[in-house]
């Protein structure tokens, strides 16, 4: 139900940013496509971060990697959801290979 209410796609592909409505629960709040050297993320997940948190407290993050390189973008996009004020208790990492995809990391709400 939270998620229908305030999720979010954000998708950061070429450097830009669009936004949907979720209907489906497993719709992720954040979607990031590392397929370039910086990606500027981070505005895009302060504010779904600070959205998602002002609708429930205690609300848990899921960084999920999908990557053949292994998952430090998940560790970073974790780090910066700490970062913002999440309680580290609230966010959960998990990895996922993906081979020959570019380097993904997605972030889920419960």
């Amino acid at each position: 139900m939270i998620m229908k209410k305030i999720a979010l796609i954000l998708t950061v592909f070429f450097g830009f940013v669009s936004t949907a409505q979720a209907y489906e629960p497993s719709t992720p709040l954040m979607v990031v496509r590392f397929n370039k050297t910086n990606v500027a993320y981070e505005n895009s997940l302060y504010k779904a971060v600070s959205a998602a948190v002002r609708k429930k407290e205690d609300v848990i993050f899921t960084v999920v990697s999908r990557s053949n390189r292994g998952g430090y973008k998940a560790n970073e996009i974790a780090s910066a959801i700490e970062q913002i004020g999440v309680n580290k208790a609230q966010i959960r990492v998990n990895y996922e290979l993906a081979v020959g995809k570019t380097d993904e990391v997605y972030v889920y709400i419960k």
